[in-house]
């Protein structure tokens, strides 16, 4: 056990110093394991240790190596060694009490000797502890014996490198759902008010009341389409994406109407009118799925009829769109095609599973099931 003794305190302006740098580091990085690095690599630098370690809190509290740093050698991933396996006593103490934990190196292992000491303080986020932090070093001057005492304050000051973490995949998820929104909504829209504004200009013998009414019609989609960016821009719920107290299965409904006065195609609905989803991210992926497969059938199938049904088969939610056009050309998809990959996903996070069956004679299929409790 360490015997106490008299320490030395290490220079106020440069334990500062340190400190400071420390809190660029965790405003700055971009997540929690590259923040941990740095860290460690400023504190090792400025407190004079020969090594430090970083050790992630996984899904179960399971403790992970992530890294270790190295005077002069600089750091470097973690990698399992069943000849070196590394020692987790220290930082398993740390993590399950919560406090910076103590451990004098008096053995004749490569970086043991004596008056060596190995310091493990816990990483604090808002739900717990989210990683340790282990630095090796002599005492001298009192340093780390330093760190010890101000410990906490460096743990919940790194513990924000968790926040900038959640953060950012924030930003991405939300990128990454307006993208698709974009391209599911408004993308559809656009495109189909594009064939309806083609349809019309070859109209060139239609008396003007027809055209009026033609006219009208494309203002409407156009003003929906608006409604849809409005509503993106202003960050509302996937449940805005349907008109204000509108089901599904009234929306599926809506959907065939405008795609068979845009488009010119026989679109219906054939569903159980009755049905509805309670949940609103489900409605709205079953509705962006609806409306990319019936956009899919009549631009790139050349579909003459299309059939939206939804209805309830034993204990599954079923939602079911049949072409009658070309199907689905065989070989992978194109590099700007992301439709299919939207509706998979959409599938995945509503919770059922999709498919879809196609041949150039019989058209296409795409049926989406949601099992029970899923909707």
């Amino acid at each position: 056990m360490h015997t106490k003794q008299h320490i030395a305190a290490p220079d106020r302006g440069e334990w500062m110093g340190m400190l400071n740098e420390l809190g660029q580091v965790a405003s700055s990085a971009a997540g929690l394991a590259d923040g941990l690095d740095a860290a460690v690599e400023v504190m090792g630098s400025r407190l004079g240790c020969p090594l430090g370690f970083v050790y992630l809190v996984r899904d179960g509290g399971q403790l992970v190596c992530h890294s270790v740093w190295v005077a002069e050698a600089g750091r470097r991933p973690m990698h399992p060694d069943p000849d070196r396996p590394v020692d987790f006593t220290l930082p398993r103490k740390a993590l399950a009490t919560g406090t910076g934990q103590w451990s004098d190196l008096d053995g004749s292992a490569e970086l043991e000797g004596p008056g060596r000491r190995a310091f493990a303080f816990p990483v604090l986020s808002l739900s717990g502890v989210a990683a340790v932090v282990e630095l090796v070093g002599d005492d001298a001057g009192g340093k780390i014996s330093r760190l010890g005492q101000d410990a906490h304050l460096i743990g919940v000051l790194l513990g924000r490198l968790t926040e900038s973490e959640q953060i950012a995949e924030a930003v991405a998820h939300e990128r990454r759902r307006i993208g698709r929104e974009l391209h599911d909504s408004v993308g559809q829209q656009l495109s189909g008010l594009g064939m309806f504004a083609r349809s019309l200009a070859n109209r060139a013998t239609a008396r003007w009341d027809e055209i009026r009414d033609q006219l009208d019609l494309l203002a409407t989609g156009l003003k929906d389409a608006h409604v849809e960016v409005r509503t993106l821009s202003h960050g509302l719920t996937a449940d805005g994406d349907r008109r204000e107290g509108e089901g599904l299965a009234s929306a599926l409904a809506s959907l065939t109407e405008r795609a068979a006065s845009q488009c010119g195609t026989v679109c219906s609905f054939t569903g159980d009118a009755t049905l509805e989803v309670d949940d609103p991210a489900t409605a709205n992926h079953l509705l962006r799925i609806a409306q990319e497969a019936v956009s899919n059938a009549v631009r790139h199938g050349h579909a003459h009829m299309v059939e939206v049904d939804l209805r309830r088969r034993q204990r599954d939610l079923m939602l079911q769109i049949r072409d009658d056009g070309r199907g689905i050309a065989p070989g992978p998809p194109s590099s700007d095609g992301i439709g299919l990959a939207n509706m998979k996903a959409r599938a995945r996070e509503a919770g059922g599973r999709l498919s879809i069956r196609s041949d150039a004679h019989s058209g296409t299929v795409v049926t989406c099931s949601l099992p029970k409790g899923a909707h």
